[in-house]
């Protein structure tokens, strides 16, 4: 059965009951992060269901032949075309969605997870090649005219019965033809094979990372491809976290490689067991961050600082606000995203007796915010955010005093309500227009 959820929306009530025995049953699940320069994957325990509510992680779980695909709120209006999603993601991914004009992204055909499974990949491999081909000992058995090894005498009799000049013996080498060089030939061999947009997309960052490319040959000429072992076989061997301190940067590889191998080798999606969960998610408001800062803060005219340590109280405990605007090295405004529904109700807010959009339901982000500026020495301070409309501009608040102003400063998601065949291009002119006017509005302050 397949579930489609949104994030911070409320589950329905047919889906309640699943979604609770969900959390309940969570031991760890594969969450990635995605960091200033890299892209990370942990095995841990989120909170992905809070409540009657879908909490801050998208992605796809399975679980008692359930196939739970979680998607951005954003994309409610048009279930089947997940244009904000889509777009946000090619965005942190670094990928021109232009380039395949024949991509499909949805609901249905699941290449949100591919595209974001092949890009992790990738950059993992490349990773994890810097530091030399994986090689193991590994025990091999043959049967020739030239032994080098211990001789296995029953193997023998059973394939020699006549002396026809042949000894069967097994020897252990130091090799490239082990099962994690396995494993990443067979997840490469999945994406390619998955469809053409897949195929190009590994193609094209083959070409632009040419030591990366010849790595994979070098790995691909020492093997027999005859003698593969199956998908299941490979993925049976590979389950085991990989802990050598000189190739520790193949564990992250081992486990995006099994996930690839799982969705699109075999025909059960992240089915290693019925009653238990598995899938992937990752945090759409951390993504939001990595988007803002490609998207409307790299092409600012001003230094931005993302991420940027400070450290207080005799270095005991460090701030890390979003964004840092400076001049001259000097912090003049303080910004951290934000991607809660709440700021759009607290920024749409028109009416006093209304229940929603009040400052007490986002008080912890705004108090996060004024001591940032607070300890930064910064007049200027506030949270953006993105927001249902056409158009929007942001709104000045004073804290205190005259010269000390809080912004909201909203992103306008636009809406795509009559399909046709163009859409997702301009779905994305238009976010771009969008992501253009704020940066003005945010320069116009400095």
């Amino acid at each position: 059965m397949n579930i489609t959820l949104y994030d911070y929306s409320k589950i329905d009530d047919e889906y309640k009951e699943v979604c609770v025995e969900i959390q309940q049953k969570i031991k760890s699940i594969d969450v990635i992060t995605f960091g200033k320069e890299d892209i990370d994957i942990k095995s841990k325990k989120p909170t992905l269901f809070n409540g009657d509510y879908v909490g801050e992680f998208v992605g796809m779980l399975s679980y008692k032949g359930y196939n739970i695909d979680i998607l951005s709120r954003f994309d409610t209006n048009n279930e089947k075309e997940n244009y904000f999603l889509t777009y946000v993601l090619s965005k942190v991914l670094d990928i021109n969605i232009r380039a395949f004009p024949d991509l499909t992204m949805n609901a249905e055909t699941g290449m949100h997870w591919d595209i974001l499974l092949a890009m992790l990949f990738l950059k993992q491999l490349k990773s994890a090649l810097s530091r030399g081909l994986y090689r193991k000992y590994c025990t091999f058995h043959y049967n020739n005219s030239s032994p080098k090894g211990a001789i296995n005498i029953a193997q023998h009799i059973k394939l020699n019965p006549i002396f026809n000049g042949k000894c069967a013996y097994s020897a252990r080498e130091y090799t490239l033809d082990n099962e994690v060089n396995h494993l990443i030939l067979l997840a490469k061999d999945c994406l390619i094979k998955k469809n053409n947009a897949l195929h190009k997309l590994v193609d094209d960052y083959l070409v632009k990372n040419n030591d990366t490319r010849i790595m994979l040959q070098q790995m691909e000429y020492s093997m027999d491809i005859f003698k593969m072992p199956s998908a299941q076989i490979i993925l049976s061997k590979t389950e085991r976290p990989i802990v050598h301190t000189v190739y520790h940067e193949y564990e992250p590889l081992r486990k995006t490689a099994r996930m690839i191998v799982k969705r699109m080798g075999l025909d059960n999606i992240f089915q290693e067991s019925l009653n238990e969960v598995s899938g992937i998610v990752f945090s759409i408001s951390n993504m939001w961050e990595r988007f803002l800062e490609r998207n409307v803060f790299k092409s600012i005219n001003c230094q931005v600082a993302s991420q940027e340590e400070t450290k207080i109280l005799d270095g005991n405990y460090t701030i890390r606000p979003d964004f840092t605007i400076k001049k001259q090295k000097q912090p003049i405004m303080v910004l951290d995203a934000k991607y809660k529904p709440k700021w759009g109700f607290v920024y749409n807010k028109s009416d006093k007796s209304d229940k929603s959009g009040k400052w007490g339901d986002v008080k912890d982000d705004l108090y996060q915010v004024i001591s940032y500026m607070h300890i930064l020495r910064t007049k200027k301070g506030g949270v953006i955010f993105p927001i249902v409309q056409e158009q929007s501009s942001l709104k000045k608040y004073n804290i205190l005093s005259a010269d000390e102003d809080f912004f909201l400063v909203p992103v306008a998601v636009p809406q795509n309500n009559e399909p046709s065949k163009n859409d997702l291009e301009k779905y994305t002119s238009q976010f771009d227009k969008n992501c253009e006017i704020i940066r003005k509005e945010i320069e116009s302050l400095l």
